[in-house]
């Protein structure tokens, strides 16, 4: 009896022990097969993350690429397009390259003369000036033979005068005339302060160096004579070469005609002698 019992309980233990390892050897089995699997999913989907990273820096860098590119050719695009434009509506745009070389102009702005006007060197190219462009009149020749006509008395049409509504429509300068140039001193950098109602004349202002530039030539300061008897020599701007103007303003200007220093501000000078 007490050697069975060892052995009945033996078995029993052996069962317990043999399920337990049974158990333990599953377990085992199942944990190290669901380990290896997670295990291999994890590295497969961290190597798609790392693929897919890639990729989006990949098309990141050639989005950036191409952006860049593309605002830089944009950019060179634009700034050529600056330089040769001046605007859609600019009638300058019209004007073909070869219209813009310049050609000598004859101009109203006098040349030096020992006695009249005196000679002081060339004017500071600080200083400032105001001037007076010419337009050509349409049908001159048309406007003169109507001025002879209407002050002849044996004529039909004796005292019959424009008025300046007809004048302008008649002989006034086009339009496109008077504001292709209006416009061609403004890119000179002019300042435009008077434009004539007849298109005939347009007043501009400015410093001698931008002068001298678009006129390619020198102002020089000159005394002047005064023409009233006792008094001081008034100082003048004159030139001793003669200017140059685009072929395409010299086929619509007679040129300058006049080129003054800048009017002293404040009150008049009071007037000479008794009244």
């Amino acid at each position: 009896m007490l050697t069975a019992c060892p052995d009945e309980t033996n078995p029993g233990d052996d069962e317990i022990g043999d399920s337990g390892t049974g158990a333990t050897e599953e377990s085992g089995d199942g944990d190290g097969d669901t380990n290896t699997e997670e295990t291999g999913t994890s590295s497969g989907e961290s190597e798609t993350a790392e693929t897919e990273t890639e990729t989006e820096t990949e098309t990141t860098e050639s989005t950036t690429e191409e952006e860049s590119t593309s605002e830089t050719e944009s950019t060179t695009e634009e700034e050529s397009t600056s330089e040769t434009d001046t605007g859609s509506d600019n009638p300058l745009d019209d004007i073909p390259p070869e219209e813009w070389e310049p050609i000598p102009n004859p101009d109203g702005v006098p040349a030096p003369l020992p006695g009249v006007y005196d000679d002081l060197g060339e004017a500071d190219p600080n200083a400032g000036f105001r001037s007076l462009i010419g337009l050509y009149m349409t049908d001159r020749q048309g406007l003169v033979d109507f001025v002879e006509e209407v002050g002849d008395p044996s004529s039909d049409i004796f005292g019959q005068y424009m008025t300046v509504d007809e004048l302008i429509d008649a002989h006034a300068p086009s339009e496109y005339d008077f504001e292709l140039l209006h416009a061609w001193l403004e890119f000179e950098g002019f300042s435009v302060n008077y434009l004539a109602t007849n298109r005939m004349l347009i007043q501009f202002t400015g410093t001698v160096a931008q002068f001298n530039e678009a006129f390619d030539t020198i102002l020089h300061v000159c005394m002047r004579k005064n023409p009233q008897q006792g008094n001081p020599p008034i100082p003048v701007y004159c030139t001793p070469d003669p200017m140059t103007l685009p072929i395409f303003v010299a086929d619509r200007s007679p040129g300058i005609v006049t080129a003054d220093q800048l009017a002293e501000e404040g009150p008049p000078p009071e007037e000479g002698g008794q009244i």
